[in-house]
């Protein structure tokens, strides 16, 4: 793991773990991904001694000490911005070093510690991709950490939420295999999919960051029935993460539908 933030695998989980909003140089690019606001679970708090095997592992590598953990249990906010943004399980933050010490921005030790096991709260953080002097890498800064006391409201109205994102996708994907393919043997082939989006360089911006198969006819209303003021878009299910890609499009509240393309 990286202090820079980074991803990793707990219990099968896909987790992440997270420091408080750096402040930005005048020599740091910060591209937006995702934009991640929760509904969690505090865990409690845990040491964890770093597994690495660099020379400064585990004592001076700055990532074994103690970790604030969150079990995400709803998503009442989720923007995507790009193709590698995605929805996570669990969180965590690192509150302490090797030795034990204060790890991060005070206001947010400060929340930490009054929380305890099995509270509710409300946590944001933002999916950065950061570049500075050419080096570049994930951060994930926390933006909101504060006690929930509308937990199973928000968490309901996030179920909502989520159904009616789903049922935007009107394709059969259970038919498709890993690669997005369908069929059998040689005769697999790929699923093209298509939707209407205002007719603005910022939603064609967002969806091409997101689906890089896209391809934008204005002149043409496809299946769909794009109007004067939209523009077609047209994907295909043979990329990878096709299923993220899809559901990271039903998220954007400008796409109506998604359907299935007709072959010509």
């Amino acid at each position: 793991m990286k202090q820079t933030i980074v991803a990793v695998i707990l219990s099968g989980l896909l987790s992440v773990q997270a420091s408080a909003a750096p402040a930005t140089s005048p020599a740091e690019k910060r591209q937006l991904l995702a934009d991640h606001q929760t509904v969690a679970r505090f865990d409690g708090v845990q040491y964890q001694l770093c597994r690495g095997l660099t020379a400064f592992c585990p004592d001076r590598c700055g990532e074994s000490g103690e970790f604030a953990n969150f079990k995400i249990l709803a998503y009442t906010t989720y923007a995507p911005y790009s193709q590698y943004a995605q929805k996570h399980d669990s969180f965590v933050i690192q509150v302490s070093d090797f030795d034990r010490q204060p790890k991060g921005d005070p206001a947010l030790l400060k929340t930490v510690r009054t929380l305890k096991p099995n509270d509710f709260v409300q946590l944001s953080w933002h999916h950065d991709y950061v570049t500075i002097d050419g080096s570049s890498s994930p951060q994930r800064p926390v933006t909101k950490l504060e006690n929930c006391e509308s937990a199973q409201k928000l968490i309901d109205q996030a179920k909502a939420t989520d159904a009616a994102n789903a049922a935007k996708i009107t394709l059969d994907l259970k038919q498709l295999d890993d690669q997005g393919l369908l069929g059998d043997g040689t005769g697999k082939v790929a699923v093209g999919y298509e939707f209407a989006i205002p007719s603005t360089p910022e939603c064609r911006q967002r969806v091409k960051a997101i689906d890089p198969s896209i391809q934008f006819m204005p002149q043409s209303p496809g299946r769909i029935g794009a109007t004067k003021d939209q523009c077609l878009c047209i994907g295909s299910t043979h990329q990878q993460n096709y299923r993220e890609v899809l559901s990271n499009l039903s998220c954007l509240p400008f796409v109506a539908r998604i359907i299935q393309q007709d072959a010509e």
